[in-house]
């Protein structure tokens, strides 16, 4: 919360929320990728300066973690928010080696909302 003392002369509180990104998982039943570890290491570097939610369309940006290429959880997706799919080795239906899933999810992320983490 922040005190904002230049409209019109009048005190207004503006509330910045943390922006809210949620991890929406398949079913698990054909993985070719570690959904868990994949989780925990966005969890890691998010939460500093995120909100981040598990299988909710109540975020500002969903990250639909599919363990295969079929990406189940993506066809469920809400058009009306924003978001990335990982289905296997493919992040937005372009092939990413496992090491760098995470970095290109996080990288997406971060474009996506222009580096800032309040709204």
């Amino acid at each position: 919360m922040r005190f904002d003392t230049q409209t019109a002369g009048i005190g207004v509180i503006r509330m910045n929320r943390r922006r809210r990104i949620a991890i929406y998982f398949c079913g698990g039943c054909n993985p070719r990728i570690n959904r868990d570890e994949i989780a925990g290491q966005l969890i890691r570097s998010l939460s500093r300066d995120y909100t981040v939610l598990f299988n909710t369309n109540k975020a500002d940006y969903i990250v639909y973690l599919c363990g295969c290429t079929a990406g189940c959880s993506w066809k469920k997706r809400d058009d009306s928010i924003p978001g990335v799919c990982v289905a296997g080795e493919m992040v937005n239906g372009w092939f990413v080696s496992k090491p760098e899933i995470v970095a290109d999810i996080i990288r997406k992320i971060k474009d996506f909302f222009g580096g800032t983490a309040e709204s």
